[in-house]
């Protein structure tokens, strides 16, 4: 699908309100079976996920369907976003000039619309699996009052489809779309071409074959090294936690058979006992009452352990999963004890991301794997850093050149500049780079 401005006949009057009743059931029915294919396929569990792609797009066309009627700034991840759109500014003022054309692969909503606009840019061409996305980046360019740069956008899958024949299913191409490109840009969507070889191969082929030679492609990905180290620090914690388990479980055993040889003591004893309990019921009652309000009163040993040992049962030694209250990484299967990741392709996970994505598969980049494949297509590693490493270089220079509100958003508690709390370490999961065609 591609979207392009030609002018819209408006509906006839006649049955007008049926037509939208007739639309909105078919908006509903398709919503509804996008919906059940995300539930199968985590059910299912597709480790090897052949129709990843499907489910990709089903998730991003839900996405963008349910954020039409949020406010952003009332998200509790505005100021990661917030973050997250500051250090998209400063990379695209690092790798765009004036006049350059630009190809964005997986270019979801047109979310950096307006920083190609303030680069100044001649020309845009849009790729995005999510027709969805694509209609509403089509919507978002339209309403911009002021555009420096012409624009085209296309629904397909590069990772899957060479670029030229993308253009050529459109049925037409513009005038405007014209190569070799200045620049390629990749964010936050390179992962999902780590599914396969074969999908890193087109994906590659793609940007080197649209990109001049001196042209940069840049982006933003899951940072392979901090994966790694998360996987080590959960591993070795769950192992920890396993043992405390294991032990709780031998004492509860042990006071098990304790208990089970004493109820084989003098039996008089415990009928004497018994009897002054009857006897005292009352004395006795209001004792327990006395016992129980005390609010320093220590939990009963043994009543501690089995909740631990209830824990024990549902503790799940076959996955590998952190995070915080806004995010989450889940592998299903354990990496290695090396982590890695032979092949460097197919390594899924599952990500949730508050108000953004919903347990979603997305797959590991190792970096130096990555790197390695890019060189056969004449693509140099020129640029390598962490969010946190970018920032810090870069808003000396852009501290003037970011609006007011843009500002407050990175300003944290503190009174300092940038990200904190929870929502840093969601960004220390990612860093950016920069290939040169050579």
């Amino acid at each position: 699908m591609v979207e392009h401005s030609n002018r819209v006949r408006k509906p006839r009057r006649k049955n007008l309100e049926q037509q939208r009743r007739e639309a909105a059931m078919r908006r509903r029915q398709e919503e509804e079976r996008q919906e059940r294919e995300i539930q199968q396929a985590r059910r299912e569990n597709q480790l090897n996920i052949r129709n990843s792609g499907q489910l990709i797009k089903n998730h991003y066309n839900k996405i963008t369907r349910e954020s039409r009627n949020v406010v952003r700034e009332q998200l509790s991840t505005f100021k990661l976003r917030n973050y997250n759109n500051a250090i998209k500014y400063m990379l695209f003022g690092r790798f765009i000039k004036a006049g350059d054309r630009v190809l964005d692969i997986g270019c979801g909503k047109g979310g950096d619309l307006f920083k190609y606009n303030k680069c100044k840019i001649s020309e845009l061409l849009g790729i995005d699996i999510s027709d969805y996305s694509i209609k509403e980046a089509f919507s978002r360019y339209t309403g911009m009052r002021y555009r420096s740069f012409c624009a085209t956008f296309v629904t397909a899958n590069p990772f899957k489809t060479k670029i030229p024949d993308i253009l050529e299913g459109i049925g037409h191409i513009p005038n405007q779309i014209q190569f070799p490109m200045d620049a390629v840009s990749m964010q936050f969507c390179l992962h999902y071409a780590f599914e396969s070889e074969e999908q890193i191969r087109m994906m590659l082929e793609n940007v080197s074959k649209s990109l001049k030679v001196g042209g940069y492609f840049f982006g933003t990905i899951p940072s392979s090294d901090f994966i790694i180290q998360k996987i080590q620090v959960t591993r070795k914690n769950n192992e920890a936690r396993k043992q405390k388990l294991e032990e709780e479980r031998m004492q509860k055993q042990s006071l098990e058979e304790q208990n089970s040889s004493n109820t084989g003591g003098d039996r008089e004893e415990t009928k004497e006992k018994e009897q002054g309990q009857g006897q005292g019921k009352g004395k006795g009652k209001e004792q327990d009452d006395v016992e129980n309000d005390d609010p320093f009163a220590p939990p009963k040993e043994e009543e501690t352990t089995v909740n631990s040992i209830k824990e024990a049962e549902t503790f799940d030694d076959e996955e590998i999963k952190w995070g915080n209250s806004i995010y989450s990484v889940t592998f299903p299967k354990v990496p290695n004890e090396e982590c890695d990741f032979s092949p460097p392709w197919g390594n899924v996970y599952y990500f949730y991301l508050k108000d953004s994505v919903e347990n979603a598969p997305e797959f590991v980049v190792p970096f130096e794997s990555f790197r390695a494949i890019a060189e056969e297509y004449r693509l140099e590693l020129r640029y390598k850093k962490t969010f946190a490493e970018l920032f810090k270089e870069e808003i000396p220079e852009w501290f003037n050149n970011f609006s007011p509100k843009m500002l407050e958003g990175l300003k944290r508690s503190d009174g300092k500049y940038g990200i904190s709390g929870e929502e840093a370490e969601v960004a220390d999961f990612y860093l950016a780079f920069a290939f040169e065609r050579i």
